[in-house]
């Protein structure tokens, strides 16, 4: 009688989000250690990002940040709107790359207000 073996793609799928989580939240740690900010692409679009918060959500790692360059789904960023402020699943993201850039502050600061990003922090950093 031979012996089959069932290979489960969705849960080697799963497995792979994790680590990639994983991996993204160490390096975003670090950049907000130093204080920099990231470029990373995200659905598909490469976005310069300062982050400013670190969490999960329904189990999943999050991150808030405010992006001040690159594109997004609404076209070119205007690195002065307020609507940039971007809660994104660290999972999603790929080729993260701190960079030797201080991070932006935003001229209105809307994420003073709690986050409906994240439920439990991991890493904040505020602006005064």
């Amino acid at each position: 009688m031979k012996k089959f073996i069932i290979y489960d793609i969705r849960k080697q799928k799963i497995k792979e989000r994790k680590n990639l989580s994983s991996i993204n939240l160490e390096l975003i740690k670090k950049a907000m250690d130093v204080r920099k900010t990231i470029s990373a692409y995200y659905k598909n679009y490469f976005r310069k990002l300062s982050p400013y918060e670190l969490g999960t959500k329904k189990g999943r790692y999050r991150g808030l940040f405010y992006q001040y360059g690159g594109k997004s789904s609404s076209g070119p960023i205007n690195s002065r709107s307020k609507h940039n402020w971007r809660c994104m699943e660290l999972n999603k993201m790929k080729n993260i790359q701190i960079l030797d850039e201080p991070l932006f502050k935003p001229k209105i600061l809307s994420h003073k207000k709690p986050s409906k990003c994240i439920e439990k922090r991991i890493k904040r950093i505020m602006i005064n």
